[in-house]
């Protein structure tokens, strides 16, 4: 019984993708401004085009392939895959030399390749002699250190170095990948500094997308449309983060708060995390950049796939259990357990009921963050059991041992979050 009920809900996700597929239209627009330039984590910008593909781009806007005239361009294929670290490049040695070890631009292989390519007649980064070269390593130095004391800008807010009709557009560029990876195309200079001074935000504009990656999100704007026009929660990945959703990031907000209060300060913390009910994984991911080690249960096969999409996209580890928490066997010890919005579903029938309070009597855990329904919910009116939130609260601390809890406050929707420990 149990392989037909997984196998009946793996057919109702491959028709729902198929239904998506066909209603979905290759001509919509997915993306509103493809000139904005947005603001994301340079750690995040992990890959890069090799040495030779970005040199063939550095003379500048005059080259057609040049990242700048990419903006908009969807383009499958395994262009990708081709990529390597970023931290592989001679570019981020040359950098880490001269910022990190004190050393001379001339004693990396950067420059010198830069010289010898230059002396072989070929153009590099507006120069054409070994003196200009020597120039443009000392403006380098001198943008490191108004990017230390001023902070990142965008090029519109700052003297460009490029010609005027240029300078608007010189911004770092990207590509993203098949997963949601970004992919560094332009820009190198700024990028190696924002990454060595620890800056947590940089300006980007996306060049390039892989049509694969491009597809997902039609998937997910075709699931906003048929949930009221909002996701249940936001999407971290910023090349996502634009489609709304229901919830903010204000119970975020609150269970960070908590973490702080529960741990004694602030991030990193660390130990065994139970997300219940994961749904697309926002919370799990943002408690494992807080430094848990996540596990992430979600029972429904299409929450299932757009949690491995994200998590993918976002290069998070945490171990997904395809399941009802009620069927999880063997060890039930963690540090922190999240049961967000979730345990009502429980109260609906006897035989729930009853299976949920096994399950609370077998958790372990030190810290539980609870937030229940809503009194009179119109999905509760048949329910088995249905319990206030102050008395629901009280219940499951009951079960589960714990002799505390605190209401930590309330959500924009005006569910309340208790910390039960």
């Amino acid at each position: 019984m149990e392989l037909i009920g997984l196998w009946k809900r793996n057919i109702r996700l491959v028709l729902w993708r198929a239904k998506i597929r066909a209603t979905r239209g290759g001509s919509r627009r997915v993306y509103d401004d493809l000139n904005r330039a947005y603001w994301v984590d340079p750690a995040r910008i992990r890959l890069s085009l090799d040495n030779q593909a970005l040199d063939r781009l550095a003379p500048g806007p005059q080259v057609p392939t040049s990242p700048i005239f990419q903006r908009g361009e969807i383009k499958g294929g395994d262009w990708d895959l081709a990529a390597i670290p970023f931290e592989a490049m001679d570019v981020w040695e040359a950098f880490m030399h001269r910022f990190r070890g004190n050393g001379r631009w001339e004693d990396t292989g950067f420059y010198r390749r830069i010289v010898k390519t230059i002396e072989g007649g070929i153009r590099l980064f507006g120069c054409s002699s070994p003196g200009q070269v020597r120039a443009r390593f000392e403006k380098i130095d001198e943008l490191f250190n108004t990017i230390k004391r001023d902070g990142y800008k965008l090029q519109t807010k700052v003297k460009s170095a490029s010609p005027v009709w240029f300078a608007e557009e010189d911004e770092i560029h990207v590509h993203i990948g098949r997963d949601g990876d970004y992919i560094f195309a332009d820009g190198r200079h700024r990028l190696c500094i924002a990454k060595l001074l620890d800056l947590p935000l940089v300006a980007v504009k996306v060049a390039r997308r892989h049509a694969a990656w491009v597809d997902f999100r039609k998937e997910i704007l075709a699931y906003k449309d048929r949930n009221r026009g909002k996701l249940y929660a936001p999407i971290s990945h910023p090349d996502l983060s634009d489609i709304p959703s229901a919830h903010s990031a204000e119970r975020m907000e609150l269970l960070t708060q908590g973490f702080e209060a529960a741990f004694g300060g602030k991030a990193p913390h660390q130990g065994r995390l139970l997300d219940i009910g994961a749904h697309w994984g926002y919370f799990t991911q943002q408690c494992e950049r807080l430094g848990f080690d996540g596990e992430a249960v979600e029972n429904s096969p299409i929450n299932q796939y757009f949690l491995e999409k994200l998590k993918r996209a976002e290069n998070c580890r945490f171990k997904l259990i395809r399941d009802s928490v009620l069927n999880i066997n063997g060890d039930l010890n963690y540090d922190v357990v999240l049961a967000l919005n979730i345990f009502h579903h429980f109260l609906k029938t006897q035989e729930d009921y009853e299976a949920f309070c096994a399950f609370l009597k077998r958790i372990k855990t030190r810290y539980m963050f609870f937030e229940p329904h809503k009194p009179d919910e119109p999905q509760m009116r048949l329910a088995f059991k249905d319990l206030p939130p102050e008395q629901f609260a009280g219940f499951v601390r009951e079960q589960c041992g714990l002799n505390r809890a605190t209401m930590l406050g309330a959500a924009e929707d005006g569910r309340v979050l208790y910390l039960l420990s």
